[in-house]
C-alpha cells in the first residue's frame, strides 16, 4: 500500500568492468568452448550449435534437434537393433563441447540417442571431421553422455606423451533405479552395462574403430562404475573436470539417497594420475583414483554443502557452495589436497585400520573392501604416494573432508572464475540475476572492500557455472547466461585519472604507467617489466606516486624569477638523457635541464614563464595559479601548480583593513606604514616594514550612543599605533557621499566634527572609517567594523507602547497624544511622567484551542501589548489559567507568545493581558481533550511510504502534534482536521514482522491512546517483467509480476536510460 517506483534499466554500467560484445541465443544455452588458435568460440544450446568469432559475431549455425528418440531405445545408429517403445520428438541438450585443435575436430555430445557424440570439423561445425559411428560399433561406444536434460556430464581431453588423445568423461547415472529412468514394465535399461559414471575413452581419429572405447584391456580397469546395489545412495552429480599439472580432477556432488537420513549433498574432489613414467603401459583409472570431500563451513557450523561451480588456478581451487539461505565462496590449496592424498595412501599401506581413508567398496572395479597392512620396512615411493600402484588398494576415499572457511557470502551465487594478478587473487562471481561481481583478495585471502565492482550481464538470466578467460588476452572474460554469450573486459583502467586514484582503487589489473602518465593494464605500458615504469596496485603503493616540488613554489609578481628548480619524488625511471620538458600550456614549452652529477638524476631546471605571459588575476583574488606539466617524450607524466601572488592586490581587496589583511596574508607580505602600502619585500619600504597585526595603525573599539536622525553630533574615535606628528591627514567616512573632517585630539584619538546623518528607517547603522585625505580610497584599519546607530522615532512605531519601549534601546522617543505619533523628546513641548499608554488591544489569538495538559504555544497579536517584557511577564492568563510569556519570542507592543498551563477541567474563556488596566481577547480559547479511535490501514512494508489515517475527535487542537512509530520514528507529511490525522509511515529497518506501537502526542505530552499499533511486513518484490524491450516510440503495455503488491497504494513506473 506504499507508493512504488519501478526503474527499468536499459543498459547496465559498472565501475571497472565493461561488457564489450554479446550474442543472444533464442534457445536455452548449455555449454561454450574456446579455440584460441582458430579465434573461434563454440556455443551449444538446446537443439542448436553456433560457431562465433572472437567478437561473438555468428559465422555458422547447425541444428542438432529435436529428433525422434526414446531413453528406452538404443541409438538408431546401431545396426541390427530394434525398439519396442515409441520414439517421440525429443530436444537435444548439449552435454559435452570440447575443441581438439591438434586433431582439427570439435567434440559434441548430446542427450539424445543415449548420449551419442559427434566429431565435427573445427573450422566448420556443419561438417563432420570423420564418420561416426563405425559399422561395428557397440552400445558402450555411443553411450557417452547422460541422456537426460537434468543429468550432469563433464568431459576433459587428455593428451598422452605419445600424442594419443583420450577423453575423460563423468556422467550421472540415468538407468534403472535412478530418478531419471522412465518407469516401464519390461525394465529396458541400456545404461548400466554401457555407461559407467566415470570413464576414460579413446579419441584418436587415426583409429576410428576404437573411438570412445575404454581403450585398455581389460576395459573395466579404465572405468569407474558404482555397483547396482549402491546406485541409489551413491548418486554422483558432476560439476566440472579439469587438469592441473600431471593430474586430472573431477569436481562433483554425492547426492543423498531419496529416503535416507542424510538430506544434504556432500562435495567431492576426485583425482586421477596422468603420469605414465616410468611405466610403459597406460595407467589404469581406478588404480590412481582417490577422492576427498570439500567442506565449506561458516561460523556457528553453518554448512554450505552443494558445490555449484569450481575454478582452479595454479595453486588453489575455488568453489561456490550452496547453503540453506545463501551461497559461499571457499578456497582449497592444491598443496593441501596433495598432502591429504599422500597421507591417505601412506596410511592405507601401513595400517589395516586407517581411520582417515577407506577403499571404495561401492565401485565395481576395486581391490577389496579395506586397507591392508604391508611390510613396515617398505616405504612407498613418491610416485606411488601420488598415483597409487597396481599392488596397492584402490580406488580410495578420504573420510575426513578438507575444511575451508567462506571468503565471501551472498544469495544466488552460481559461478566463479579466478585470476592471479599483481599479487592479488581477482575473483569473478556470477549470480542468478545475471550480474557479474568482481572482488580482489589480498595474500591472506581477505577481501579488499573498496575493490568490489558489479556489472549487469543479462538481467534475470542466471550466469552459467563455467566462465573462461580469453586464452589470448586474459583481461577478457567469457560469461554465459541462459540466453546470452558475453565477452567482458575485466578492467577499465583509463577511468582512473591520477596515479593516487589508480593505485588506491586496488584493482589488481590496473597500475600506473609512469612515463605515459596514465592508469593502464600492464601489457599496455611500455617497459612495464620494470616497476619504475609500471607501478602495481599493492597496498600503500599510492604513497610512491610520482610527484614534484618546485623552488620557489610561490612567486611574487614583482620578482624577476627566471628559472625554477624541480625536485622529483616517488617511483620513476632515471630521467637523465631523456627528452624532458616543462609544458605551461598554450604551446609554451621549455626544455628541462637535468644535472648529470645528481646520483638520482631527478633534479631538474626549467625556465619560468616570461612576465608578459603571466595569466590574468581573477577578480577579487590576490593570486593566480599556473599549471605546469613535466613531459617525457611528449607525454605529461606529472602535473604541478605554481602560485603567483600580488601583495598590492591583497591591500586592494580589503581596503578598510588593508594592514591587517596584508600581514595576515598567506603570502610573505609586509606593511609599509609610511607609504600606507602592502609590499612583498622590506626593501620596497623607506622605513621599517611591519609584519604583525599588533603594529597596524587602526581604530579601536569605541562605544557610541545612538543618534537621532537629522541631529548634528561629534564622534570621538580612539586609535592605536598612530602618531599625531607623523600621522596622515584624515577625514571621516560614514559610507555616504559626504565626508566629515577629522581633527587630532592627541596621538590616540581623533574627533569627527559636525556629523549630520539622516535615516527614514526605524534604525540604521552607518559604518565609520578614517580615510587618508590626500589618498582617497586608503583607510586606517577598522578591525572592529565600528559604526554608529541613527534612529527615527516616527518610523515603524505605530502605538504608544512600542514608542515608549524604544527607551530600552537608548532612543529618546515619546508618544504624542496630539499627533498620535512617536516623536523625539525634544520635539514635544510638554511631557508628563510617568506617561501611561492605553490598555492592550488583543486582535488575534492562535491557536484557539489546546489540550488540558497545557504546553500549547499561543500567539497573541494586537497593539499596546506592553513596552517591555517586564510589563507583561506573569500578566497573561486564559480565564484563571496562567499562560507563561516567552521572552525571546516577545515583540514589543505587537506580539506575545506564551505557553499554556494545565487546566483541571474542560474550559473555554478569554485571553487577558493585565497591563495599563488590562485587555481581553475578542475570541475565547478552549481547553479540550483529543481522542483517537483507530488507524487505517494498520499494515505496510518495511520501506515505509504507506499513507495512514488516524480517526478520532478534537485532533486539530494545539500547535505541536507528533505521531511516533516504535517511540523513535516520526510519521512524515502530517495533515490534520478535527476528525483525522493523515501522515506517511517512516521506514523501519531490520525489524521482524511484528506490530509496533503508535503514539499520538500533543505538545510533547503523554500518548493519547496506548492501544494503537501498526504491523510492518516484508517489502513487495518484483519477480518478472514482460516484455523487456520496446520501440523508441513507446506504446508497449508492460506486465510486472511479483509478491505482496496488496500493500502498494499507488504505482509509478519509469524507464531509466543509462549511457554506456
Amino acid at each position: 500500500m506504499a507508493a512504488a517506483v519501478l526503474l527499468l534499466s536499459l543498459v547496465a554500467l559498472a565501475s571497472g568492468l565493461e561488457l564489450v560484445s554479446k550474442f543472444h541465443s533464442p534457445q536455452v544455452t548449455n555449454n561454450f568452448a574456446l579455440s584460441a588458435g582458430e579465434g573461434l568460440l563454440y556455443l551449444a544450446a538446446v537443439n542448436r550449435i553456433y560457431q562465433l568469432n572472437w567478437e561473438l559475431r555468428p559465422e555458422l549455425e547447425d541444428v542438432t534437434g529435436p529428433v525422434p528418440d526414446s531413453p528406452l531405445c538404443h541409438a538408431p545408429q546401431l545396426r541390427e537393433t530394434t525398439c519396442d517403445f515409441p520414439r517421440t520428438s525429443t530436444p537435444n541438450y548439449n552435454k559435452i563441447l570440447l575443441p581438439d585443435p591438434e586433431q582439427g575436430l570439435l567434440l559434441t555430445c548430446g542427450s539424445i540417442f543415449q548420449g551419442l557424440c559427434e566429431l565435427r570439423a573445427l573450422r566448420n561445425i556443419t561438417l563432420r571431421a570423420v564418420p561416426f559411428p563405425v559399422d561395428n560399433a557397440v552400445p558402450s561406444m555411443l553411450n557417452v553422455a547422460a541422456n537426460h536434460p537434468n543429468a550432469s556430464t563433464v568431459g576433459l581431453l587428455l593428451r598422452g606423451p605419445s600424442g594419443d588423445t583420450k577423453l575423460l568423461v563423468g556422467a550421472t547415472y540415468t538407468g534403472y533405479s535412478s530418478q531419471f529412468f522412465p518407469w516401464n514394465q519390461s525394465i529396458a535399461d541400456h545404461r548400466f552395462e554401457n555407461s559407467p559414471e566415470i570413464s576414460i575413452r579413446a579419441l584418436n581419429l587415426t583409429a576410428s574403430e576404437k573411438l570412445f572405447t575404454f581403450d585398455i584391456s581389460p576395459s573395466d580397469d579404465n572405468i569407474f562404475k558404482v555397483k547396482q546395489s549402491f546406485k541409489a545412495r551413491h548418486r554422483l552429480g558432476f560439476v566440472r573436470a579439469f587438469q592441473q599439472g600431471p593430474f586430472a580432477y573431477l569436481a562433483m556432488n554425492v547426492e543423498p539417497a531419496p529416503a535416507g537420513k542424510e538430506n544434504r549433498p556432500s562435495s567431492v574432489l576426485a583425482r586421477i594420475c596422468l603420469k605414465s613414467e616410468p611405466r610403459t603401459e597406460p595407467r589404469k583409472l581406478t588404480e590412481s583414483y582417490i577422492q576427498l570431500g570439500l567442506r565449506c563451513e561458516g561460523p556457528g557450523g553453518v554448512l554450505y554443502g552443494r558445490l555449484l561451480s569450481v575454478f582452479a588456478e595454479s595453486e588453489n581451487i575455488f568453489g561456490i557452495f550452496e547453503g540453506k539461505n545463501e551461497a559461499a565462496l571457499c578456497m582449497f590449496p592444491l598443496r593441501s589436497v596433495a598432502q591429504e592424498i599422500r597421507g591417505a595412501r601412506r596410511g592405507c599401506f601401513e595400517s589395516q585400520d586407517a581411520g582417515e581413508v577407506t577403499v571404495l567398496d561401492s565401485v565395481v572395479q576395486g581391490t577389496g573392501p579395506s586397507c591392508e597392512r604391508r611390510n613396515a620396512k617398505v616405504k612407498l615411493q613418491e610416485e606411488q604416494l601420488d598415483c597409487g600402484a597396481a599392488h596397492l588398494q584402490h580406488p580410495l576415499a578420504i573420510t575426513r573432508p578438507l575444511p575451508a572457511v567462506p571468503i565471501y557470502k551472498e544469495k544466488g551465487l552460481t559461478s566463479v572464475a579466478v585470476a592471479n594478478v599483481s599479487g592479488y587473487m581477482v575473483v569473478f562471481l556470477g549470480n542468478v540475476s545475471g550480474h557479474l561481481i568482481k572482488i580482489n583478495l589480498d595474500a591472506d585471502m581477505k577481501i579488499i572492500n573498496k575493490s568490489m565492482q558489479y556489472l549487469e550481464i543479462a538481467s534475470g538470466q542466471p550466469v552459467h557455472h563455467v566462465m573462461e578467460f580469453d586464452p589470448m588476452d586474459p583481461t577478457y572474460l567469457f560469461v554465459m547466461t541462459s540466453h546470452q554469450m558475453t565477452r567482458v573486459k575485466v578492467a577499465e583502467c583509463a577511468k582512473y585519472r591520477s596515479c593516487t586514484e589508480c593505485l588506491a582503487a586496488a584493482d589488481a589489473y590496473c597500475g600506473w604507467c609512469t612515463l605515459e602518465g596514465r592508469c593502464s593494464l600492464q601489457k599496455e605500458c611500455q617497459g612495464s617489466e620494470d616497476s619504475a615504469f609500471w607501478m602495481s596496485p599493492n597496498v600503500g603503493q599510492e604513497n610512491m606516486c610520482p610527484a614534484m616540488n618546485s623552488i620557489p613554489n610561490k612567486i611574487d609578481i614583482s620578482s624577476s624569477t627566471q628559472r625554477i628548480i624541480l625536485q622529483i619524488t616517488g617511483k620513476l625511471p632515471i630521467l637523465y638523457q631523456m627528452n624532458v620538458s616543462c609544458d605551461y600550456g598554450n604551446n609554451i614549452i621549455t626544455p628541462a635541464v637535468i644535472d648529470p652529477d645528481q646520483d638520482s638524476g631527478q633534479l631538474l631546471h626549467c625556465s619560468f614563464l616570461p612576465r608578459d605571459q603571466f595569466p590574468s588575476f581573477p577578480p577579487n583574488q590576490d593570486y593566480v595559479t599556473v599549471s605546469m606539466a613535466l613531459s617525457v617524450g611528449g607525454n605529461s607524466i606529472i602535473q604541478h601548480k605554481f602560485i603567483i601572488y600580488d601583495c598590492n592586490r591583497t591591500q586592494n581587496m580589503h581596503p578598510k583593513n588593508a594592514c591587517t589583511s596584508c600581514v595576515k596574508s598567506r603570502w610573505p607580505c609586509s606593511w609599509c606604514v609610511s607609504q600606507h602600502r602592502c609590499v612583498s619585500s622590506a626593501s620596497q619600504c623607506d622605513t621599517i616594514a611591519q609584519n604583525s597585526t599588533e603594529s597596524c595603525p587602526r581604530i579601536t573599539a569605541t562605544s557610541l550612543t545612538p543618534t537621532p536622525t537629522g541631529v548634528t553630533k561629534d564622534y570621538t574615535l580612539s586609535l592605536l599605533n598612530t602618531n599625531i606628528t607623523e600621522g596622515p591627514k584624515l577625514e571621516c567616512d560614514f559610507g555616504t557621499e559626504q565626508t566629515f573632517p577629522a581633527k587630532w585630539l592627541n596621538s590616540s584619538a581623533v574627533v569627527c566634527s559636525n556629523v549630520l546623518l539622516y535615516t527614514s528607517e526605524r534604525t540604521q547603522s552607518f559604518p565609520i572609517n578614517l580615510q587618508l585625505s590626500d589618498h582617497k580610497g586608503l583607510y586606517l584599519d577598522n578591525p572592529s567594523m565600528l559604526s554608529v546607530e541613527v534612529y527615527n522615532c516616527a518610523s515603524q512605531t505605530p502605538d504608544c507602547s512600542s514608542c515608549l519601549g524604544r527607551a530600552d534601546l537608548g532612543h529618546h522617543c515619546s508618544w504624542s497624544e496630539s499627533s498620535m505619533s512617536c516623536r523625539l523628546n525634544s520635539e514635544i513641548l510638554s511631557i508628563s511622567y510617568p506617561y501611561t499608554c492605553p490598555a492592550p488591544d488583543i486582535r488575534k489569538i492562535d491557536p484557539a484551542s489546546g489540550p488540558l495538559l497545557g504546553g500549547t504555544l499561543v500567539t497573541i497579536q494586537g497593539r499596546n501589548l506592553g513596552s517591555r517584557f517586564s510589563d507583561i511577564n506573569g500578566r497573561v492568563k486564559i480565564g484563571e489559567i496562567e499562560c507563561t510569556p516567552i521572552q525571546e519570542k516577545y515583540i514589543v507592543s505587537e506580539e506575545i507568545v506564551c505557553m499554556t498551563g494545565e487546566s483541571p477541567k474542560l474550559l473555554t474563556d478569554w485571553v487577558s493581558v493585565d497591563v495599563n488596566g488590562g485587555g481581553r481577547s475578542k475570541e475565547k480559547y478552549s481547553f479540550q481533550v483529543p481522542e483517537v479511535d483507530y488507524l487505517s490501514p494498520d499494515f505496510g512494508p518495511w520501506a515505509g511510504g504507506t499513507r495512514v489515517t488516524i480517526s478520532g475527535t478534537n485532533l486539530n487542537i494545539g500547535r505541536d502534534v507528533r505521531v511516533l512509530f516504535n517511540k523513535t520514528q516520526e510519521c512524515r507529511d502530517l495533515v490534520r482536521t478535527q476528525s483525522t490525522i493523515q501522515c506517511t509511515v517512516p521506514p523501519m529497518k531490520f525489524l521482524p514482522e511484528t506490530k509496533v506501537h503508535i503514539c499520538v502526542q500533543f505538545e510533547k505530552k503523554s500518548c493519547v491512546k496506548e492501544e494503537l499499533f501498526f504491523k510492518y511486513q516484508e517489502n513487495p518484490v518484483i519477480k518478472s517483467m514482460d516484455p523487456r524491450s520496446s520501440p523508441l516510440s513507446g506504446g508497449r503495455i508492460i506486465t510486472v509480476t511479483g509478491e505482496r503488491f496488496d500493500m502498494v497504494q499507488s504505482i509509478m513506473m519509469g524507464i531509466e536510460k543509462k549511457k554506456k
